[in-house]
Protein backbone atom coordinates (compact mmCIF):
# COMPACT_ATOMS: atom_id res chain seq x y z
CA UNK A 1 0.00 0.00 0.00
CA UNK A 2 2.92 2.68 0.49
CA UNK A 3 4.32 1.69 -2.47
CA UNK A 4 1.17 2.87 -4.33
CA UNK A 5 0.84 5.92 -2.35
CA UNK A 6 4.16 6.91 -3.55
CA UNK A 7 3.16 6.96 -7.25
CA UNK A 8 0.30 9.06 -6.59
CA UNK A 9 0.04 12.95 -7.93
CA UNK A 10 0.52 14.47 -4.50
CA UNK A 11 3.29 12.82 -4.09
CA UNK A 12 5.13 13.25 -7.16
CA UNK A 13 4.08 17.24 -6.82
CA UNK A 14 5.74 16.97 -3.31
CA UNK A 15 8.56 15.46 -4.74
CA UNK A 16 9.09 17.98 -7.46
CA UNK A 17 8.51 21.10 -4.73
CA UNK A 18 11.33 19.76 -2.18
CA UNK A 19 13.99 19.21 -4.78
CA UNK A 20 17.42 19.95 -3.91
CA UNK A 21 18.75 23.60 -4.46
CA UNK A 22 21.12 22.02 -7.47
CA UNK A 23 18.81 20.95 -9.34
CA UNK A 24 15.68 23.53 -8.82
CA UNK A 25 18.83 25.97 -9.98
CA UNK A 26 18.43 24.65 -13.99
CA UNK A 27 14.69 25.51 -13.58
CA UNK A 28 12.96 28.83 -16.28
CA UNK A 29 11.82 30.47 -13.47
CA UNK A 30 15.45 30.44 -11.65
CA UNK A 31 17.27 31.66 -14.87
CA UNK A 32 14.44 34.36 -15.47
CA UNK A 33 15.19 35.57 -11.71
CA UNK A 34 18.71 35.88 -12.22
CA UNK A 35 18.65 37.43 -15.37
CA UNK A 36 15.85 40.09 -14.05
CA UNK A 37 18.33 40.76 -10.91
CA UNK A 38 21.80 41.66 -12.51
CA UNK A 39 24.02 42.99 -9.91
CA UNK A 40 23.84 46.66 -9.39
CA UNK A 41 27.79 47.09 -10.29
CA UNK A 42 27.64 46.00 -13.94
CA UNK A 43 23.75 48.15 -14.48
CA UNK A 44 25.77 50.99 -13.18
CA UNK A 45 28.60 50.46 -15.85
CA UNK A 46 26.16 49.97 -18.90
CA UNK A 47 24.25 53.40 -17.76
CA UNK A 48 27.95 55.72 -17.57
CA UNK A 49 28.74 54.13 -20.95
CA UNK A 50 25.60 55.24 -22.38
CA UNK A 51 25.81 58.27 -20.86
CA UNK A 52 29.51 59.04 -22.07
CA UNK A 53 28.79 58.13 -25.95
CA UNK A 54 26.02 60.91 -25.54
CA UNK A 55 28.16 63.48 -24.15
CA UNK A 56 30.51 62.34 -27.16
CA UNK A 57 27.78 62.68 -29.84
CA UNK A 58 26.27 66.01 -28.63
CA UNK A 59 29.65 67.49 -28.68
CA UNK A 60 30.62 65.85 -31.84
CA UNK A 61 27.68 67.76 -32.82
CA UNK A 62 28.89 71.13 -31.57
CA UNK A 63 32.14 71.25 -33.30
CA UNK A 64 30.41 70.82 -36.97
CA UNK A 65 27.93 73.20 -36.63
CA UNK A 66 30.47 75.73 -35.03
CA UNK A 67 32.80 75.25 -37.96
CA UNK A 68 30.46 75.68 -40.52
CA UNK A 69 28.82 78.77 -38.95
CA UNK A 70 32.21 80.11 -38.51
CA UNK A 71 32.88 79.50 -41.58
CA UNK A 72 29.68 81.41 -43.22
CA UNK A 73 30.45 84.28 -40.58
CA UNK A 74 33.71 85.17 -41.98
CA UNK A 75 32.84 84.72 -45.78
CA UNK A 76 29.73 86.95 -44.66
CA UNK A 77 32.16 89.55 -43.35
CA UNK A 78 34.36 89.53 -46.20
CA UNK A 79 31.87 90.08 -48.84
CA UNK A 80 30.24 92.89 -46.51
CA UNK A 81 33.68 94.35 -46.39
CA UNK A 82 34.77 94.20 -50.09
CA UNK A 83 31.32 95.47 -50.97
CA UNK A 84 31.66 98.42 -48.62
CA UNK A 85 35.42 99.11 -50.37
CA UNK A 86 33.56 99.46 -53.90
CA UNK A 87 30.54 101.75 -52.94
CA UNK A 88 32.90 103.93 -51.78
CA UNK A 89 34.94 104.66 -55.05
CA UNK A 90 34.38 107.59 -57.44
CA UNK A 91 35.56 107.24 -60.90
CA UNK A 92 34.37 108.51 -63.88
CA UNK A 93 35.31 107.40 -68.19
CA UNK A 94 35.94 110.98 -69.47
CA UNK A 95 35.72 109.73 -72.88
CA UNK A 96 36.78 106.36 -75.17
CA UNK A 97 37.28 106.97 -78.35
CA UNK A 98 38.18 104.50 -81.49
CA UNK A 99 41.03 106.89 -83.23
CA UNK A 100 42.07 106.10 -87.02
CA UNK A 101 45.61 106.86 -88.20
CA UNK A 102 46.28 109.27 -91.45
CA UNK A 103 49.61 108.90 -93.91
CA UNK A 104 50.70 112.56 -93.28
CA UNK A 105 49.55 114.05 -89.77
CA UNK A 106 51.51 117.33 -91.08
CA UNK A 107 49.95 117.50 -94.38
CA UNK A 108 46.28 116.85 -93.19
CA UNK A 109 47.08 119.41 -90.04
CA UNK A 110 46.19 116.77 -87.29
CA UNK A 111 47.50 115.16 -84.09
CA UNK A 112 50.58 113.40 -84.92
CA UNK A 113 49.15 111.15 -82.29
CA UNK A 114 46.81 110.00 -85.11
CA UNK A 115 49.27 108.05 -87.01
CA UNK A 116 48.43 104.79 -85.65
CA UNK A 117 44.79 103.21 -85.14
CA UNK A 118 44.36 102.83 -81.62
CA UNK A 119 41.20 102.95 -78.98
CA UNK A 120 41.96 105.35 -75.87
CA UNK A 121 39.65 105.64 -72.57
CA UNK A 122 40.21 108.45 -70.58
CA UNK A 123 39.14 107.41 -66.57
CA UNK A 124 39.44 109.73 -63.62
CA UNK A 125 39.33 108.60 -60.32
CA UNK A 126 37.74 111.44 -57.62
CA UNK A 127 37.71 111.76 -54.60
CA UNK A 128 37.77 108.80 -51.83
CA UNK A 129 39.97 106.96 -49.55
CA UNK A 130 43.70 106.06 -50.25
CA UNK A 131 42.81 103.08 -48.10
CA UNK A 132 41.03 101.24 -51.10
CA UNK A 133 43.11 100.34 -53.81
CA UNK A 134 42.53 99.79 -57.29
CA UNK A 135 44.99 97.17 -59.54
CA UNK A 136 43.29 98.12 -63.20
CA UNK A 137 39.98 97.67 -64.74
CA UNK A 138 37.60 95.38 -66.50
CA UNK A 139 36.06 97.47 -69.56
CA UNK A 140 32.75 96.22 -70.71
CA UNK A 141 31.21 97.35 -74.27
CA UNK A 142 27.45 97.63 -74.39
CA UNK A 143 27.73 95.18 -71.07
CA UNK A 144 30.24 92.75 -72.58
CA UNK A 145 33.06 92.05 -71.15
CA UNK A 146 36.09 92.92 -73.04
CA UNK A 147 38.80 90.33 -73.06
CA UNK A 148 41.61 91.66 -74.36
CA UNK A 149 43.78 93.78 -72.27
CA UNK A 150 44.90 97.59 -73.05
CA UNK A 151 48.91 97.93 -74.33
CA UNK A 152 49.25 101.02 -72.54
CA UNK A 153 50.13 101.80 -69.31
CA UNK A 154 52.28 99.02 -67.97
CA UNK A 155 50.85 99.97 -64.66
CA UNK A 156 46.84 99.64 -64.62
CA UNK A 157 46.28 101.16 -61.15
CA UNK A 158 45.10 104.32 -60.37
CA UNK A 159 45.32 106.44 -57.59
CA UNK A 160 43.21 109.44 -55.99
CA UNK A 161 42.54 112.24 -58.09
CA UNK A 162 44.63 110.79 -60.94
CA UNK A 163 43.80 110.43 -64.42
CA UNK A 164 45.07 107.78 -66.74
CA UNK A 165 44.81 106.79 -70.25
CA UNK A 166 43.73 102.89 -71.48
CA UNK A 167 45.36 102.73 -74.81
CA UNK A 168 44.60 99.62 -77.15
CA UNK A 169 47.02 99.89 -79.97
CA UNK A 170 47.47 96.20 -81.78
CA UNK A 171 44.57 95.50 -84.68
CA UNK A 172 42.57 93.01 -83.73
CA UNK A 173 42.32 93.89 -79.75
CA UNK A 174 40.49 96.47 -79.99
CA UNK A 175 37.33 96.70 -77.76
CA UNK A 176 35.43 98.68 -80.11
CA UNK A 177 35.77 100.36 -83.95
CA UNK A 178 32.90 102.54 -83.67
CA UNK A 179 30.99 105.36 -81.82
CA UNK A 180 27.83 104.90 -80.03
CA UNK A 181 29.17 101.96 -78.01
CA UNK A 182 28.15 102.20 -74.20
CA UNK A 183 31.39 101.82 -72.48
CA UNK A 184 31.89 100.87 -68.60
CA UNK A 185 34.70 99.78 -66.21
CA UNK A 186 34.43 97.79 -63.32
CA UNK A 187 37.54 98.33 -60.56
CA UNK A 188 39.27 95.77 -59.66
CA UNK A 189 40.51 95.70 -56.18
CA UNK A 190 44.26 95.49 -55.22
CA UNK A 191 43.21 93.48 -51.33
CA UNK A 192 41.74 90.39 -52.74
CA UNK A 193 41.26 90.93 -56.87
CA UNK A 194 37.45 91.29 -56.20
CA UNK A 195 35.73 92.72 -59.33
CA UNK A 196 33.24 95.96 -58.45
CA UNK A 197 30.44 95.74 -60.25
CA UNK A 198 30.02 98.80 -63.38
CA UNK A 199 30.41 101.98 -61.92
CA UNK A 200 30.82 104.67 -64.91
CA UNK A 201 30.10 104.41 -67.97
CA UNK A 202 30.53 107.00 -71.22
CA UNK A 203 29.18 106.63 -74.59
CA UNK A 204 32.74 106.26 -77.19
CA UNK A 205 32.81 108.43 -80.49
CA UNK A 206 34.77 107.69 -83.53
CA UNK A 207 37.83 109.83 -84.44
CA UNK A 208 39.29 110.01 -88.26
Amino acid sequence: MVNKKSNSHFDSATRIKFLPDSKRSNSHFDSATRIKFLPDSKRSQSQIISTVLIILLVLAAIVIVWQVVNSTVREGAKEAKGAASCIGLNLDVVSAEAKYGVDNPATAGVDESLTQDSVVITVTRKSGSEDTEISGFKFLVDQSVVSNEPSNPADKSIKVFETKKYEWTTAGSFPFTEGGKTVEIAPILKTDGRQCDPIASVTSVKVA
